[in-house]
C-alpha cells in the first residue's frame, strides 16, 4: 500500500480570493480560471452564494497547493 501511495502525487487545493470588478456569470468566471466548470458546487459551497449567481466583488476560488 506504501508504494501505491510514494508513487502517486498528491494535490491539495487552498483557497484564495479574487476580485471580480464587474457583474459577471460563475459560469463565466469558473470557466475564464479552469477551463472548465467541474468545481461550480464547491465555490458555490464556499462562498455561500447561489449556483447560477452572478458575481461581483470578492470571490474564494481553488487554486492547486504547491
Amino acid at each position: 500500500a506504501q508504494k501505491n501511495f510514494d508513487q502517486k502525487s498528491v494535490v491539495t487545493n487552498k483557497v484564495i480570493t479574487v476580485n471580480i470588478p464587474v457583474s459577471t456569470p460563475l459560469s463565466l468566471i469558473l470557466y475564464n480560471y479552469y477551463g472548465h466548470t467541474d468545481f461550480m458546487q464547491e465555490i458555490v459551497n464556499i462562498n455561500e452564494i447561489d449556483l447560477n449567481a452572478f458575481v461581483v466583488g470578492d470571490l474564494k476560488i481553488l487554486v492547486e497547493a504547491q
